[in-house]
């Protein structure tokens, strides 16, 4: 039984279904640009990718991204899940606060801001530079899944 992957979310098919609750489960596109948007969407870790059989459940989807279809819900071919969302924030580990309490930097007061400033470049630099790393890591692993699907058809 499949359950929802947006990491905030417990909808399980066995319990919330279209029957009992109106809930649709729908599987990532396969469309590696769309894929990344869902998985983005979906606030799990870096290294999380959706099996073949992953899903999100239709609680994470505005009603607008839904065809008009008697029995069942289907999704526009473009839809993207913006609804009860949350980003994951890793905390530091205790060693990694250890790391960083260790080291002591004396400021004397006329160079505290200019230190300041000088470091909140440096770690917006990192953070975007993080960011493509991110990006690309989640590109490389929707191509690995898309090449091993294509083979698998031949």
């Amino acid at each position: 039984m499949p359950c929802c992957a947006v990491r905030v979310c417990g909808n399980r098919s066995s319990e919330a279904n279209f029957k009992t609750c109106g809930v649709t489960y729908h599987r990532f596109p396969r469309d590696p640009k769309l894929k990344e948007k869902w998985i983005n969407a979906c606030g799990r870790k870096d290294q999380w990718f959706p099996t073949q059989h992953g899903v999100i459940c239709s609680s994470h989807f505005e009603e607008k991204c839904f065809q008009p279809i008697a029995k069942s819900r289907r999704l526009f071919p473009e839809a993207l899940p913006t609804l009860k969302l949350r980003l994951v924030f890793e905390t530091p580990t205790k060693r990694t606060k250890h790391k960083i309490n260790s080291k002591k930097i004396i400021i004397k007061p006329g160079e505290k801001r200019s230190i300041v400033e000088k470091y909140k470049v440096q770690i917006e630099k990192y953070k975007k530079g993080l960011q493509q790393h991110k990006m690309h890591i989640k590109r490389l692993q929707t191509m690995y899944w898309v090449i091993r699907i294509v083979a698998m058809s031949w």
